[in-house]
């Protein structure tokens, strides 16, 4: 179990290393979620593509006219054109 937890925190810092620098912002203001109330990426968005490698944290946006449009977007970053995912 420590070296999968080793592996899960290099990868994060990696992402976060990458990030496109809206994404570091999140780290100063905090989640969608706890800013407005609202659903964020981990809460099943249909746009949030995540990435097996990084545990499903991290994903890309396939949201076409999103603000995170193709960006690595960590999950908890959200924005207002959450989609829910169909049933």
């Amino acid at each position: 179990m420590a070296g999968k937890r080793t592996k899960e925190n290099s990868i994060h810092k990696r992402c976060w290393r990458v990030a496109n620098p809206s994404a570091k912002e999140y780290m100063k203001v905090g989640g969608w979620t706890a800013r407005t109330g609202k659903p964020d990426c981990s809460w099943g968005c249909k746009w949030f593509a995540p990435l097996k490698e990084a545990e499903y944290d991290w994903g890309v946006c396939l949201c076409p006219n999103g603000p995170r449009s193709g960006m690595l977007t960590f999950e908890h970053m959200g924005c207002e054109k959450f989609k829910e995912q169909p049933s």
